[in-house]
């Protein structure tokens, strides 16, 4: 019995805990108040404060992660797409010529979506979705891909609900490609003659300013979904 008792004691002692993933560009929504908004944007802090103050009550929120802007400006760097994008946008002297408008928007996008995202990277938002698939008990679970800027609503401009949302998401080689698609979207037309209406000659400066500091938002598609439906009944 004695000898029983220290074998269950080793056992104890030598079962590792469980450790929580360590991630750089990855924020867990549940982890996420109002002071980080600088890191994941408006929607991203947002969401985070209601989780934390609504799951206690029983109110169920959507449960997801952030890409943090951080993962964004390494993304951007690694395929040096930033000082590709403002010489592109050079070209932009007319913002009533939807042509050239729409040429410049069209080669700046195909130019994000077709960039390699760092292994590093890539790895995190994988493994992040992964254990969110986990959480829902599914292999593979439907994501909403959306983007929560830092800077939607700056003094002179507003950029906010002009980006691509992209619904039921689902595989993790998916996630990476709408996390490109949804990076791409910052620079539709609508953005690009905002931006050169309100500051031809600094648009350098107002691009860093505005799109340096973006993240994405990746949230449980089919729980956020049902909340939508919610809503529209309650509305109606």
């Amino acid at each position: 019995m004695q000898a029983l008792r220290y074998l269950l004691l080793l056992l104890f002692l030598s079962t590792p805990e469980e450790t929580k993933t360590e991630y750089r560009y990855i924020r867990q929504l549940q982890d996420v108040r109002l002071t980080d908004l600088n890191t994941v944007g408006g929607k991203n802090a947002s969401l985070g404060q209601m989780i934390s103050a609504l799951s206690e009550q029983g109110i169920r929120v959507p449960q997801g992660f952030a890409v943090t802007v951080d993962g964004y400006a390494l993304y951007m760097d690694y395929n040096n797409l930033t000082e590709q994008i403002i010489n592109l946008t050079n070209q932009i002297t007319d913002i009533q010529d939807l042509k050239t408008l729409k040429s410049v928007s069209e080669e700046i996008r195909t130019l994000i979506e077709n960039g390699e995202i760092p292994q590093n990277l890539a790895d995190e938002i994988q493994h992040a979705y992964h254990d969110l698939s986990t959480y829902y008990h599914e292999e593979y679970c439907d994501v909403a891909v959306r983007s929560s800027a830092t800077a939607e609503d700056l003094p002179n401009a507003s950029f906010a609900g002009q980006q691509d949302t992209f619904l039921h998401v689902q595989g993790p080689d998916s996630v990476l490609t709408y996390y490109k698609k949804c990076i791409a979207s910052l620079l539709l037309i609508a953005q690009l003659r905002i931006a050169k209406n309100k500051d031809l000659i600094r648009w350098k400066s107002h691009y860093q300013y505005a799109y340096k500091k973006w993240s994405a938002l990746i949230l449980h598609a089919r729980e956020l979904l049902s909340h939508w439906i919610q809503k529209v009944a309650f509305r109606m």
